[in-house]
């Protein structure tokens, strides 16, 4: 028998909620392999054998559950977090908890899962350069914070000391991370060629090309907006009626760190990339804040970057697309 599930994981235990009737049942198991097995005999009882299970991306708590069950046959699917609030508060949810949440992931599996993509597995090298990217994102905090504190007027020459020697080091250890992920992108074809494709782009790096590979699977998006919706970086419209007509803002849905780490990318690219500096010249003269212009130089960067990974083929300066209008 197949039934509707939710999954709720945590670092210590996870919370499994199935309908079997239209009947919720719920049970708390211990996020280990052992727990997981209990939970196979719990569902056996019920003479249940097929799951249509989501989840979700709750970090690397969760990873083992649905390997788990994806071995085993049964089809796993991620909710964005947001959407899942949403549909929550539509539930008449008046409180918070692993096992509502769980209840709440089981209604979603049965009234929506046929529009979400089956989970798959990371192969070793991809978890890896996950892994990489947290290290790197790590060190960036780091040496920022020191940059920050050395310039701040210290009078303590011993402090001064012992800080600008901790700069050093996270700054070699940087170095060093950037090029074990680069090592290990070298080691994927797909990801090697789409590597040095990004490069051609003026003001993208190394460090911008490895973060971007690792974080975003560019072809897994149908068009630019969808990557750009993902990331956070189309507007927000909020109007109703005549009376209310607020600005458009980003919707800042998506991560605040690739947006973060692409910010000094495209103020380089305002200065080398042709398109994007006249791009950002025709803002200006509309007298936009330079910090909309800059949002708008990311979108157009990501944008540049999903066409060049999909479409295979290296920047181009003169290169104009027929369907886009003139601004």
């Amino acid at each position: 028998m197949k039934t509707h599930s939710g999954i709720d994981a945590a670092q210590k235990w996870f919370d499994i909620c199935i309908l079997v009737d239209g009947k919720p049942h719920r049970r708390r198991f211990a996020n280990s392999r052992e727990g997981l097995r209990e939970c196979i005999l719990w569902l056996s009882s019920f003479g249940i054998d097929k799951l249509d299970l989501v989840m979700e991306p709750t970090g690397r708590y969760s990873d083992l559950i649905a390997e788990f069950f994806y071995r085993r046959k049964h089809r796993v699917c991620l909710v964005q977090p947001l959407k899942l609030r949403r549909f929550a508060e539509s539930l008449d949810m008046r409180g918070k908890s692993d096992f509502k949440d769980s209840y709440a992931l089981a209604v979603y599996s049965k009234e929506r899962s046929q529009d979400l993509q089956e989970w798959c597995p990371r192969t070793d090298l991809e978890c890896e350069l996950r892994d990489m990217q947290v290290l790197i994102r790590s060190l960036t905090k780091r040496t920022v914070v020191l940059q920050c504190q050395i310039s701040c007027g210290l009078k303590s020459e011993y402090v001064l000391e012992r800080l600008r020697a901790e700069l050093e080091r996270c700054e070699n250890e940087l170095k060093l991370a950037v090029e074990r992920a680069h090592q290990l992108i070298k080691q994927h074809a797909i990801l090697s060629h789409d590597f040095s494709l990004l490069l051609t782009i003026p003001g993208v790096g190394e460090k911008t090309a490895v973060l971007l590979l690792t974080l975003i699977v560019f072809r897994k998006f149908k068009s630019s907006r969808k990557l750009a919706c993902f990331l956070g970086l189309t507007r927000r419209r909020h109007q109703s009626g005549t009376s209310i007509q607020g600005p458009e803002p980003i919707s800042k849905r998506g991560s605040a760190w690739i947006r973060g780490a692409l910010f000094m990318p495209a103020r380089a690219a305002r200065r080398s990339n042709v398109p994007l500096s006249e791009f950002a010249t025709v803002l200006l003269n509309k007298n936009k804040h330079d910090w909309v212009i800059q949002t708008a130089v990311i979108r157009k960067l990501i944008t540049m970057a999903w066409s060049i990974v999909v479409n295979g083929r290296e920047y181009d300066s003169c290169f104009r697309n027929e369907a886009m209008k003139p601004i």
